[in-house]
């Protein structure tokens, strides 16, 4: 059984493999007697407190790079910085990889307020889809803003791109590249975030992905405007027509018309993902969450919670902004004044003696000099 036990020990993050280690010898301690028990006690402890004030230092860091970009206020610094902690300890993100998703957002141009309402879903948008924060936060972000949409619909963006890659043939790439392109033409003819969604997604389930997608629906939406028809006036007269090809060419011209072509033949597939996309709770709603929970759901995914949740532990004790920390950088500030200081005696030190030198050097050669006359 301890065989077993330390096996699985093995897998988890060197930091919490010292932590227990630092619990044992701490239990070990208790059970002793003797000086050398209450040695090792204060060691753990010891350890333990230098951990936080690191992870304490870390964070810190972390949070004077977004205040900078934000140009926030303490109070609104303070916000973000107990979202962070709270997201840090609740879920598989660290508190210091939240404040780099806040910073990201910062960098869109988001205010405070749009921060504190975007982070939540776009951690689960990158969870789900199993990308990196920074570009899950460039996709949510730019989304929000090409379809002219609030922050608080970030989550409402978030569950149609998860359940858009979980609902057609789309994943992270192609969803980045086919909205790029299209959102805005979309946006300008009153095409939904949802529609668009379904558009891409029945493309993406013919072969027509990314760009090549992007690009021949906006061509298709840019061409119908032109002839005062709407997408699906367009996808009916191509439906029923006996030539569909010659009339999609008519209608889009050469660019548009194989898009407009695969949507006319795709009624079916149309329609069911269209109920997958809606927003409803039979639809999209919820999606990127319950997709974030299955991606979660095995060893990886235990030990990064609890990689979050113990670090969410040391800066219980130390957050950057407690005793620990003003202790360590009136230390350091003494630290770095005395260095200052002590080189600029060494330098003093070290002019005084050449001239000391080159006095005795001159005075000898006067002597000598004086002998021989």
């Amino acid at each position: 059984f301890s065989g077993g036990l330390n096996s699985a020990f093995s897998v988890l993050p060197s930091s919490i493999q010292g932590a227990i280690n630092s619990l044992r010898a701490f239990r070990i301690a208790l059970i002793s007697t003797g000086v050398g028990a209450i040695v090792v006690a204060l060691g753990g402890l010891v350890a333990l407190f230098m951990s936080a004030n690191r992870k304490g230092a870390e964070f810190s860091k972390a949070l004077s790079g977004l205040k900078a970009i934000t140009g926030s206020t303490n109070a609104e610094l303070a916000t973000l910085s107990k979202q962070a902690k709270i997201l840090g300890r609740t879920t598989s993100f660290t508190a210091k990889e939240v404040v780099a998703l806040q910073t990201e957002l910062a960098k869109l141009g988001f205010t405070v307020k749009d921060i504190e309402n975007a982070t939540p879903s776009i951690l689960d948008l990158s969870k789900s889809l199993s990308v990196d924060l920074s570009s899950a936060a460039s996709l949510a972000g730019g989304l929000v803003r090409a379809f002219g949409l609030k922050t608080t619909d970030t989550t409402r963006v978030v569950d149609v791109m998860a359940a858009s890659a979980s609902g057609s043939a789309q994943n992270f790439g192609t969803l980045v590249e086919s909205f790029k392109i299209a959102a805005p033409t979309a946006r300008a003819m009153g095409v939904s975030l949802e529609q668009t969604g379904v558009y891409l997604g029945v493309l993406s389930d013919s072969l027509i992905k990314g760009s090549m997608a992007g690009t021949g629906l906006s061509a298709v939406l840019i061409e119908l405007k032109k002839k005062g028809l709407t997408l699906e006036e367009g996808i009916k007269m191509v439906r029923n027509s006996s030539d569909k090809m010659g009339t999609s060419l008519d209608l889009v011209g050469k660019i548009g018309s194989k898009s407009l072509n695969t949507l006319a033949n795709s009624a079916k597939g149309i329609e069911n993902l269209s109920k997958k996309l809606e927003d409803t709770d039979e639809g999209a709603r919820g999606a990127a969450k319950a997709l974030a929970i299955i991606m979660e759901n095995n060893l990886d995914g235990d030990i990064d919670k609890l990689s979050s949740a113990w670090e969410g532990f040391l800066l219980g004790i130390e957050d950057g902004e407690g005793t620990l920390n003003k202790i360590s950088r009136v230390t350091i500030q003494f630290l770095t004044s005395s260095i200052k200081w002590l080189d600029t005696t060494i330098e003093a030190l070290g002019w005084l003696w050449t001239d000391t030198w080159n006095n005795i050097k001159t005075g000898s050669s006067a002597t000598v000099d004086l002998i021989s006359g």
